[in-house]
């Protein structure tokens, strides 16, 4: 109990404590707060990766909190998926509503997330009278799961120009 005491009182960079008895055994105890700063971070060395898994938690300003030597590398993440956020909705403009492109005519990487994004329109907008906007694509790309959004982020940051 007073380990956890003592735990508490130190900042996250504190590890936490290790008792070894005459024996060699060794009892190791963390703290809660180094654990939970370290699980941010995940075990991915790739930024994209990790940009993904926090993106799709919406913790990139604890994130950043933390970790702030990784600004300039999560802003360009950010502003990778922000592109795509924009194309996805000038895609599905041209595709659903202007009616421009057929959905064949889309990069087949997109086309599932369209009809996904199309299929939200359909079950949660429409009966509402309401009509897809970029917010709309946003918070989808929030409920994806990372490795989707890596995904995405791997692929276009190849040919965008943020």
């Amino acid at each position: 109990k007073w380990i956890s005491r003592y735990l508490m009182n130190k900042d996250w960079q504190y590890q936490g404590v290790v008792f070894k008895d005459n024996n060699g055994n060794r009892w190791r105890f963390r703290s809660d707060k180094y654990n939970y700063v370290k699980a941010l971070r995940g075990n991915s060395s790739n930024i994209t990766d990790r940009y993904s898994q926090i993106y799709s938690q919406n913790l990139i300003n604890e994130y950043l909190t933390y970790y702030n030597e990784d600004t300039i590398a999560m802003t360009l993440q950010f502003l990778y998926i922000n592109n795509i956020s924009i194309m996805l909705y000038d895609l599905y403009v041209d595709v659903h509503i202007m009616k421009n492109k057929s959905i064949t005519d889309i990069d087949k990487i997109l086309q599932p997330h369209l009809y996904r994004i199309h299929g939200v329109y359909l079950s949660q907008l429409r009966p509402n009278g309401k009509k897809i906007t970029l917010q709309d694509i946003v918070l989808y790309l929030h409920k994806q799961p990372w490795q989707r959004i890596a995904q995405l982020i791997k692929e276009y940051s190849k040919t965008m120009i943020v």
